[in-house]
C-alpha cells in the first residue's frame, strides 16, 4: 500500500498518542527556596522511560515566594494550578512533591475533593512535621527555642515553614496557634475535616520516600510520617495517635496495601530528585 507524505505524518501522529497514552500525567513540585528546576534531571528519565508523558511543572511560588505560607498557596495560583489539572485529566494523573512541596501536595489533595490524583510520591518531605538540629539550615535560631518565633500568629501568616513547625514539647500551642499541618493532620477539627479524609483517602498510593542521610528534614524519619516524642525518641508512624485514630486516612490507606515507604541511606536531601537509583526504584515503578 502506498503511504502519502501525510498518511505518514497521520501515522507517525496517531503513534505517538498511542505511546503517550499509556502513562498518566505527572504534576511536579517544588520545595522550599526551589523552583522548577529542581525536577530537570526527573523529567529526563521520566521521558526516557515513558516517552511521550504529559508533565506539568508547577514553578508556582519559587525561589523566596516559596516562603508563602502554605494555606495562602493553596488557595491561590498553585490551588488554582491543580485544579485545573484535575479538571483537565478527568482519568487521573501522579502528583509528585519534594521537600516542602510534600507536605504541600497533601494540603492541595485534602483541601479539593474533586481532586484525580492516583499516586502520591512524597520525596522526603517533613510529613509529619519538622524539628531538630538539622531542622533550621542556617537560620540563626536554636531549634529548641523555635515555638517563641513560629507559633507567633503573624510568622504562622507569614513564613511557610512555620505552618509545619511541630515541636513535641508545645504540642497545646502547636495545635492553638498553628494554620496549616494540625489542620490537615485532623488534630484540630474544622468543617473541611470529614472533606479532608475523604480526598486523601481517595489515593490509588502513597508513596514516602527518604533517608537517614537526609540533612535538612528533620527528624529524617518525618518523611515516613513518624516522628519524635519529648524524650527525644522516634515514635513510629504506626504507634501515633493520628494513625491509630486514623484522622486524615493513613491508617485506611496502610491496611489495605496503599501506603509505601521507601528508605535509602546516603542520599542528601538536594540529590533525591536527582539520584537514578531512587527515581528507578521507588518513583517510575508508580507512574504507570
Amino acid at each position: 500500500m502506498k503511504c502519502t507524505g501525510e498518511g505518514a505524518i497521520a501515522v507517525i501522529i496517531t503513534l505517538l498518542c498511542r505511546i503517550s497514552d499509556q502513562y498518566k500525567p505527572v504534576f511536579l513540585l517544588h520545595g522550599v527556596s526551589g523552583n522548577s528546576t529542581t525536577f530537570e534531571h526527573l523529567i529526563e528519565r521520566i521521558n526516557q522511560a515513558h516517552p511521550g508523558t504529559v508533565i506539568h511543572n508547577s514553578n508556582a511560588y519559587p525561589d523566596a515566594r516559596s516562603l508563602t505560607p502554605l494555606p495562602v498557596q493553596i488557595a491561590g495560583e498553585l490551588g488554582e494550578e491543580f485544579r485545573n489539572f484535575s479538571m483537565e485529566y478527568p482519568d487521573g494523573f501522579h502528583f509528585i512533591g519534594f521537600s516542602q512541596g510534600s507536605v504541600l501536595s497533601r494540603g492541595l489533595i485534602e483541601s479539593y475533593e474533586e481532586h484525580t490524583v492516583q499516586n502520591y510520591i512524597a520525596i522526603s518531605g517533613p510529613m509529619a512535621g519538622q524539628y531538630g538540629p538539622s531542622s533550621l539550615g542556617n537560620f540563626p535560631l536554636p531549634y529548641q527555642t523555635g515555638f517563641l518565633v513560629f507559633y507567633n500568629p503573624i510568622v504562622q501568616r507569614a513564613v511557610s515553614i512555620s505552618n509545619y513547625w511541630n515541636d513535641p514539647n508545645h504540642q497545646d500551642l502547636y495545635q492553638m496557634t498553628s494554620i496549616y499541618l494540625p489542620y490537615i493532620d485532623n488534630q484540630v477539627l474544622s468543617s473541611s475535616s470529614e472533606s479532608y479524609r475523604r480526598s486523601f483517602t481517595k489515593l490509588k498510593n502513597l508513596i514516602c520516600i527518604g533517608g537517614p542521610q537526609d540533612g535538612v528534614i528533620s527528624p529524617w524519619q518525618s518523611s515516613h510520617f513518624s516522628y519524635i516524642q519529648t524524650n527525644g525518641e522516634i515514635i513510629n508512624y504506626r504507634e501515633r495517635e493520628l494513625y491509630m485514630n486514623d484522622s486524615f486516612g493513613l491508617r485506611t490507606l496502610d491496611q489495605s496495601g496503599r501506603f509505601h515507604i521507601f528508605e535509602k541511606s546516603d542520599v542528601f536531601h538536594t540529590d533525591w530528585a536527582s539520584n537514578d537509583d531512587v527515581i528507578d526504584r521507588f518513583i517510575l515503578p508508580f507512574l504507570d
